[in-house]
């Protein structure tokens, strides 16, 4: 048995896979992260007369000025689309035509992405006057033709301290993250070889991920892989602010629709209580400190390899890196921010 949080759970193997993310309709994750979790106070709900209205898990009108996070039900999208708002806002935080060409996304993946593109995605970016995104590639793609603007995700969660780090001075196990989803496949996979070595030669290294594939199946019935099953949003991000891990791996290969990423990884890392450890050529990679805040490496599994070998050997340096990797997401998960631009865009 080993512990998650504050509840025992069996160890990993597929016959021991524990409650993961990922399933279900209504809120999307991007609806709270860009949005809800901060501007809750403005909400109106049965108890409180906020400013702005629910049309729709993802979908909000304040006067004649109205937001769509992502997507919505059809029947939502097309009663918004049908009303001459002065000002329609479309929030989106992935670079939908780079995921549909992508080809080493999951095919069900990129098939629920051509979905969103052909049904919503592109009919709502016709007919907005505003796109608000999460990074600036994304960003410099919709600003020839729309007003855009670039918000950082905001998690309604508390960032831990290091108590968790101390285990590590009295020989207890390394914990490992990886905080992705399906649409991180073939980004772990190119690591795979290195997580493999490593995890063979310290047997004191759990490795955690909140999705699955053949090759990670494989190596889960001979080393201590924790592979979680699927779980809605709301449960997720219930669950998550419990968990506690040392290092969290964000490999991130060179693509159109990876380079569209956020920072979310940088404050989500924070909320588990882990350094992270990030691939260099990721567009966010400048604001983490090599060897101070986190670690950077190469897309090359001989380079991840190696620096987790590093890493390792001198475990002990890591609550100290946490401290100031911890520093980066509480700067960064800035809720007053967030709030102040929603408060500005409805003209509240």
């Amino acid at each position: 048995m080993v512990r998650s949080g504050d509840a025992m759970m069996p160890a990993t193997g597929p016959r021991g896979r524990l409650p993961g993310i990922f399933g279900g309709g209504g809120r999307l994750s991007s609806t709270d992260l860009y949005f809800a979790n901060a501007c809750a106070p403005l909400l109106r709900r049965f108890h409180r007369r906020g400013p702005i209205r629910v049309l729709g898990p993802n979908s909000f009108c304040a006067g004649d000025i109205a937001l769509i996070v992502r997507r919505d039900h059809p029947a939502t999208v097309s009663r918004i689309l049908s009303r001459p708002w002065r000002k329609l806002i479309y929030l989106v935080d992935d670079d939908i035509d780079a995921g549909v060409d992508d080809p080493g996304l999951p095919p069900a993946y990129r098939a629920r992405l051509k979905h969103l593109q052909m049904t919503q995605y592109h009919p709502i970016l016709h007919s907005a006057d505003v796109v608000v995104t999460g990074s600036k590639r994304l960003a410099d793609k919709h600003r020839p033709m729309k007003q855009v603007h670039v918000i950082d995700p905001y998690w309604a969660a508390p960032l831990p301290g290091g108590d968790h780090f101390d285990s590590l001075l009295s020989g207890g196990d390394l914990r490992l993250v990886h905080l992705g989803t399906a649409s991180h496949r073939a980004d772990l996979e190119a690591i795979l070889p290195a997580l493999e070595r490593i995890m063979t030669r310290h047997r004191d290294v759990e490795f955690t991920t909140f999705y699955t594939f053949p090759g990670l199946e494989r190596m889960a019935q001979r080393l201590r892989i924790r592979i979680r099953s699927h779980q809605s949003w709301r449960q997720h991000r219930k669950a998550l602010p419990k968990e506690r891990f040392h290092l969290a791996l964000y490999p991130t290969l060179a693509t159109a629709f990876n380079q569209a990423r956020s920072i979310n990884k940088l404050i989500e890392h924070g909320v588990v209580g882990a350094v992270g450890l990030y691939s260099a050529g990721w567009q966010h990679a400048h604001l983490v400190d090599h060897d101070g805040s986190g670690f950077l490496v190469g897309n090359e599994w001989q380079a991840w390899e190696e620096t987790l070998h590093r890493i390792l050997s001198r475990r002990e340096r890591l609550r100290s890196i946490h401290r100031d990797s911890r520093e980066l997401a509480v700067r960064l998960n800035d809720r007053d921010r967030q709030l102040q631009f929603w408060t500005g865009m409805f003209e509240l």
